[in-house]
């Protein structure tokens, strides 16, 4: 074992809480693994976007994806990719690849993985918008396209007033401007 395996870094919530974790862990994120390759990692590193109880969430994520991929190196236990990194066709009708994070070019994503990303995005609304913007903040992009995705599968085929009532949106559309918006926009609500 390489004494970088073995090497921390405190990361310090907005609410002052501070957590050590191993460098290895937290180079998914491309915020935290610039800081370290720039050697500002020696002081503890302040979040201030990231609470104590989301930053718990965020390493538990990142520890669980860092011995997943740990775990997966032999090439055991690979299916293709979940949803937010699976192949999508493209407007022309051919498939795509969507961008892959490190060490992952031709493989797919560890099962593990994919059973984790499932219990991990069961949580309430407000705890998955912190987590979307931790993610987007800490440049977490698996982290991110898990979120999103709950967040899609939530409004997919659903109402626009479902929509707006599970995220509190304020309706400023009057009955004329709406109806204007869903015939110009039919083929969205087929």
């Amino acid at each position: 074992m390489s004494t970088e395996k073995t090497k921390t870094i405190v990361l310090v919530s907005s609410d002052d809480e501070a957590f050590e974790i191993e460098t290895s862990v937290v180079e998914e994120s491309q915020t935290i693994k610039n800081l370290i390759d720039d050697g500002c990692a020696d002081k503890p590193i302040p979040l201030p976007n990231v609470t104590s109880k989301i930053l718990v969430k965020v390493i538990e994520y990142l520890k669980h994806h860092s011995s997943s991929e740990e775990e997966g190196k032999d090439g055991s236990d690979k299916k293709k990719p979940s949803k937010p990194i699976e192949e999508k066709k493209a407007v022309t009708g051919k498939k795509k690849k969507a961008s892959k994070s490190k060490g992952e070019e031709g493989e797919g994503k560890p099962k593990l993985w994919e059973e984790f990303d499932s219990k991990f995005a069961k949580v309430d609304n407000n705890t998955l918008f912190e987590l979307a913007c931790a993610a987007n903040y800490l440049n977490i992009n698996p982290m991110l396209d898990v979120v999103m995705q709950t967040f899609a599968d939530k409004m997919k085929g659903k109402s626009p007033q479902y929509v707006r009532d599970l995220f509190h949106i304020k309706n400023d559309f009057t009955p004329a401007e709406e109806e204007e918006v869903h015939r110009e926009n039919l083929w969205a609500f087929e």
